[in-house]
């Protein structure tokens, strides 16, 4: 579904958006651990999805998500993060998804959207 939209956009003529990644969580952590020639992608697709983000403390996936997001962030270019939990009833959230994500909660180009039992 969220995907699905993001390809939708691409048809929009005022969209400047050429290239989509799609990232498991695990992979990317594996990725950025291993300095892979992958990471690049995280960083400038265009459009990238993070499925996959577990609500566990992870050091290596809060560093990970930072990375990505501060770069994506200064380039302006959108992110799309599935979390397997709600993130608005977590205590200690830097210590699960990064500094990013928490402040990103309330910016006006942030958009929450419950797909499921995670949501209640």
């Amino acid at each position: 579904l969220i995907l699905k939209e993001a390809i939708w956009r691409r048809l929009f003529s005022g969209n400047k958006a050429f290239t989509y990644h799609y990232a498991m969580m695990s992979k990317i952590k594996s990725d950025i651990m291993d300095r892979t020639e992958d990471v690049g992608t995280y960083y400038n697709a265009d459009w990238l999805v993070i499925d996959d983000v577990f609500c566990e403390p992870d050091k290596i996936q809060s560093i990970s998500l930072d990375k990505i997001l501060s770069h994506r962030i200064s380039k302006n270019l959108p992110c799309i993060i599935c979390l397997e939990f709600n993130m608005l009833k977590r205590d200690s959230l830097e210590s699960i998804v990064g500094r990013y994500i928490p402040k990103l909660l309330n910016g006006e180009n942030t958009f929450l959207i419950n797909l499921g039992q995670y949501g209640s």
